[in-house]
């Protein structure tokens, strides 16, 4: 198992990322997701995680949501093209 990607594809990752205010009802917590895609319909990740601290706002909620998923999405473009080097 793995991903196979040609090297004469595109090489453009595409990502999203969501965040809801208050979505868990016990909790108050929000909930962040993501998911990242490498030319245009190749799928390569995706995650969904409660956040650890209570937001004050929606706008906190997603500044949080996309800090996180900027880091992923880092992580994932640095590996990508290392492989995609080889």
């Amino acid at each position: 198992m793995g991903l196979w990607y040609p090297k004469d594809t595109g090489f453009e990752l595409t990502a999203f990322s969501y965040s809801d205010h208050d979505g868990c009802l016990d909790s108050r917590k929000s909930t962040s997701g993501g998911i990242q895609f490498i030319g245009g319909d190749k799928l390569v990740s995706w995650s969904s995680k409660k956040q650890d601290c209570t937001s004050m706002s929606s706008a906190e909620a997603e500044y949080m949501s996309l800090s996180a998923h900027s880091y992923l999405m880092q992580s994932s473009l640095a590996f990508t093209y290392q492989a995609h080097r080889r």
